[in-house]
């Protein structure tokens, strides 16, 4: 029994000793952590540079507005560098404007303020606006250069397309990854690079631009192999991090390190700094769409995907022809004088990238298009740049040349999609743009075939590995050249993408949606799809189908479809892939209505808001923050929007809803459902506003 008593003693002793040792080691770690952070705090360098201050040890940057000395902007740079490496000054004795600092083995950060000359106008003032060019040059393969700043206690626009929308854009949340165009649609379940899902890659319209409610905007170089995550939940959350890295899809033949270079400016609010860096970096349009003849605006687009699939030929056309002109005497829209649009969407051709009539389907497809320009509808053709292996078409672009190379560059890289095997047109090769564009040239002349509505352009159709007549130090490149070999053909032509391309008087489509309600892809992001595309620079743009994508001639909800249809009529076009007249009596009376509404009152509005926004570079659909800047309600709202400056739309876009709260900027306003006016002093809400199936809401500013 003593001996039991003794080992138990022994055992005791023995926990209390180790016990103290761990607190013994516990409390030296704190007391270092302590001292090492007063040693760090009493020996912080901060670094000025006109309204930027740089904390050297904390890396730390933050940007003042002048006026009132508030932060526009903080964050962190250097996220790859040690705290604890001290740089030293590479500055010249001259250099008053910049900031150099460098890390021995590791890296360059230079900080260059540029000399802006004078004030710049803003919308409301006289601003002057401060732009810094921020610079990572690695001196090591190791160093990857990555910037984070803060979207917290701000509104942030800008970037990319995203299947699942979200204004302002740091709502939302995507991991980092390579920012490159990509069709977000194409098989949810495939994984490729970083085995990112397809829906949550960045999508086919993007620039590398962002944009604050608090007045400060950033623009990525376009030669950066840049990565994006925007509030990465799983490393950086509210943060905007930007990341240069030659990882894949970006291709570095010389081995070179990977140079991260930006711009940041600030100065005004949210209007002023967006019209600066608009006028700054983005082209306005050389032209305006359709600008002659206007038949994308004042009449209808039928797709003929919707209701037949792949399964047309010259009958099913010719028939559905017939039966669209009787419905639209019908619903008295479009005027008699007017042509429609019927869109061939898939499988008019033998096989993709034949870039010819099926002769079995289209025996006399001359004949066709004759008879129905004599119904007067204008004929669009569904075509993609991507050539599938059997067609002759892919053999002699081939045998010239004219493919993108796989890795080797000895053969064209190949990609499966949906309608088999394919290879793509290099559009880095001007010879192979000239014979693409030719080509589609002799179906317009051969057939009478009016324009063409185009597809594809995103880096996701080129072959996991390729190689490109030109290299191409950004891969989104890829898609500015295809939209400007694309617009060579007219301005009657659709593409679905974008980058650095805004100058194209040719019409851009919001990439097809889902019959949804919801931020899925569905009708709630139809509108911050439209805004995100306006401050991205571009201007001209289409919804896509009334009622989103279904498949096999499936019928969208009604309640959905008629919601969808009330945004719709006022966007630039109006698209049918699902007709009204396959509803019942109710659907077709709405859409009547609807009709009257858009000839009376948006087509004015719409075609003087086309003309100026040529002129000025501003979207015909803009956010309510373009006419009320500060107002914080203005900037966060996603389910409103205006035509112009006058026409403030307010549609219902959840299920079974019979009300809504309307937020209007101030001003005054005058209710075109209810009818009065209403004054609004620094914005008001209007709570549970009624709101029938057969409605929209919609309000024009009176001053």
């Amino acid at each position: 029994m003593a001996d039991n008593d003794d080992l138990v003693r022994k055992q005791r002793r023995r926990r209390i000793c180790q016990a103290i040792i761990v607190i013994t080691v516990l409390l030296v770690v704190a007391g270092v952590g302590v001292v090492l952070w007063y040693f760090l705090r009493d020996t912080e360098v901060e670094l000025r540079l006109g309204d930027a201050r740089f904390l050297q040890n904390a890396q730390q940057i933050t940007f003042l507005n002048q006026t009132n000395n508030n932060i526009t902007l903080e964050g962190r740079l250097g996220l790859n560098v040690s705290r604890y490496l001290t740089p030293t000054d590479c500055r010249n004795a001259n250099d008053r404007e910049k900031l150099c600092l460098r890390w021995d083995g590791v890296a360059v950060l230079e900080i260059l303020r540029e000399n802006l000359l004078g004030p710049t106008t803003g919308t409301s003032v006289d601003i002057t606006t401060q732009c810094y060019e921020v610079t990572w040059t690695p001196l090591s393969e190791e160093f990857i250069p990555q910037d984070c700043y803060s979207t917290s206690a701000a509104n942030w626009y800008g970037g990319s397309e995203t299947f699942y929308q979200r204004w302002p854009v740091n709502n939302g949340s995507y991991l980092m990854q390579p920012y490159v165009t990509w069709d977000h649609r194409w098989d949810p379940g495939r994984y490729d690079y970083e085995f990112y899902p397809d829906h949550w890659k960045y999508g086919s319209l993007q620039e590398r631009y962002w944009v604050s409610s608090r007045g400060v905007a950033i623009k990525v170089d376009d030669s950066v192999p840049l990565h994006v995550g925007l509030n990465d939940t799983v490393t950086e959350p509210e943060q905007l991090c930007l990341m240069a890295n030659f990882s894949h899809p970006y291709n570095n033949p010389t081995g070179a390190y990977p140079v991260l270079k930006y711009t940041v400016c600030h100065g005004g609010h949210l209007r002023d700094i967006h019209d600066f860096m608009a006028d700054r970096y983005f082209r306005k349009p050389r032209g305006i769409p359709d600008d002659r003849d206007e038949v994308m605006y004042r009449a209808p687009i039928y797709s003929t995907g919707g209701r037949y699939g792949q399964w047309i030929n010259q009958s099913t056309i010719m028939n559905f022809a017939e039966e669209i002109r009787t419905w639209e005497r019908v619903l008295n829209f479009p005027s008699s004088d007017d042509w429609s649009t019927i869109e061939l969407d898939d499988m008019w051709s033998e096989e993709h990238g034949s870039i010819d009539f099926d002769r079995e389907r289209f025996p006399d497809a001359s004949g066709m298009i004759g008879a129905l320009h004599s119904l007067r509808f204008r004929i669009t053709a569904w075509v993609v740049p991507h050539l599938n292996a059997w067609t002759d078409a892919f053999q002699e672009a081939m045998k010239r040349g004219y493919m993108v190379m796989d890795s080797t560059g000895t053969i064209p890289g190949l990609f499966g999609w949906w309608r088999g095997t394919a290879g793509v047109v290099d559009f880095t090769n001007p010879d192979a743009g000239d014979w693409y564009v030719r080509r589609l040239d002799e179906i317009r002349r051969k057939y009478a075939v009016d324009t063409f509505k185009m597809d594809g352009g995103e880096l996701s159709y080129l072959p996991v590995h390729y190689r490109t007549y030109e290299h191409l130090d950004n891969p989104a490149t890829f898609t500015r050249l295809y939209v400007e070999n694309m617009a060579r053909l007219g301005d009657t032509v659709q593409v679905r993408v974008g980058y650095g391309s805004q100058d194209h008087p040719i019409l851009v489509r919001i990439a097809d949606k889902e019959s949804e309600w919801g931020y899925g892809n569905g009708l709630r992001t139809l509108i911050p799809c439209a805004l995100q595309f306006g401050v991205n620079g571009y201007i001209f743009i289409s919804p896509g189908v009334v009622g989103g994508l279904t498949n096999d001639g499936q019928m969208p909800d009604k309640e959905l479809y008629i919601r969808w249809l009330q945004v719709s009529v006022f966007f630039p076009t109006l698209q049918f892939a699902i007709t009204p007249w396959q509803y019942d009596n109710e659907t077709i009376t709405i859409t009547r209505q609807l009709m009257e509404l858009r000839s009376t009152l948006v087509l004015p509005r719409l075609l003087e808001a086309v003309r100026q926004s040529q002129t000025t570079g501003a979207p015909v659909l803009r956010p309510l923050w373009w006419i009320a800047p500060e107002e914080v309600y203005a900037q966060i709202s996603d389910d409103e929007f205006m035509l112009g400056d006058t026409l403030l739309v307010a549609p219902v876009l959840d299920q079974r809803a019979r009300s809504r709260d309307i937020y209007l900027p101030s001003g005054r306003w005058s209710d075109q459902l209810r009818g009065g006016n209403i004054n609004s002093d620094g914005g008001q809400w209007l709570e549970n506003y009624r709101v029938e199936l057969r409605e929209v809401p919609h309000f024009i500013k009176t001053f």
